[in-house]
């Protein structure tokens, strides 16, 4: 073996041993020793390109393995790795091409798989993302985030409410705010209204604001028509403040309210306590 190679070779392991200890920065100027001493070295070129993507360096860390990819082709590792690069540059449809193009050879590529089905969903092109997010779960390869778009994709798609993926979700990721928030709002779509109420609760347990109370005391007085619990929800709402999306006009004027009155005391009565105080 020539020297330079087998000093590429040194620099390689040496880098090596800094990842493991965490030095990020000591281990990529390894690698680049390495990899400029031995171009054809991959390995070398790979964990260097890993490290200047890691440390938020994607220009640098594109270059390499597009060079790499150069010397081999079809090398998926490299690859899936310039995907995520691009991905992390802010170009997401070159990263979801170049994860295609590793299905082609390899269809239940997880990585590929996986990375590519979130992308899509990130973009909200759930029709693309769909059939990904269903093979990943048919191959057992689902977490909460794979379900939680499940959930999204099924109810934009018109196919259900989404409410048997959230519920995955939710057991799968306990306290995901987001997560809950979507369950609760499902369930309210279904009609299921004291899962709904259910769901609210764990989720102000998490994060109280007006908003969300208001959500419940919605629940409650329109469809339940509990206005003995309803009614110190909304109190509690009103208080707390709602934002600009939640009109409170939706809950006033809704056609059937059991005791219109009783929820238009309330609004009087926390709209004189704001008056009142200069608020």
């Amino acid at each position: 073996m020539p020297e330079k190679d087998e000093m590429a070779l040194v620099y390689y392991n040496l880098g090596n041993a800094y990842s493991e200890l965490g030095r990020s920065t000591d281990a990529g100027d390894a690698y680049e020793r390495a990899f400029a001493l031995n171009p054809s070295l991959v390995k070398a070129g790979y964990n260097l390109g890993r490290i200047r993507v890691e440390t938020g360096r994607y220009k640098e860390g594109i270059k390499i393995f597009e060079d790499l990819l150069q010397q081999d082709p079809g090398n998926s590792l490299v690859m899936s790795a310039l995907a995520w690069a691009y991905y992390k540059n802010g170009d997401s449809s070159k990263a979801i091409t170049l994860y295609k193009a590793i299905m082609e050879e390899d269809p239940v590529n997880k990585d590929a798989l996986y990375n590519s089905a979130l992308l899509m969903s990130f973009k909200g092109d759930y029709g693309d993302a769909y059939p990904y997010l269903k093979k990943l779960d048919a191959l057992e390869e689902a977490d909460s985030y794979i379900y939680k778009y499940l959930g999204i994709a099924e109810k934009e798609l018109e196919i259900s409410s989404g409410t048997l993926w959230l519920e995955k979700a939710a057991e799968s990721k306990p306290g995901d705010a987001e997560i809950l928030n979507l369950l609760a709002e499902a369930y309210n779509s279904e009609k299921r209204y004291t899962e709904a109420v259910e769901t609210y609760d764990k989720l102000l347990s998490i994060h109280k604001t007006g908003d969300l109370l208001f959500k419940k005391a919605r629940i409650l007085l329109v469809y339940i028509e509990d206005y003995d619990t309803g009614l110190p929800v909304l109190e509690e709402a009103l208080t707390q403040g709602l934002s600009d999306s939640i009109k409170l006009s939706t809950l006033i004027d809704y056609p059937d309210l059991l005791y219109p009155d009783r929820i238009k005391t309330v609004v009087k009565k926390i709209e004189k306590s704001k008056a009142s105080s200069g608020n």
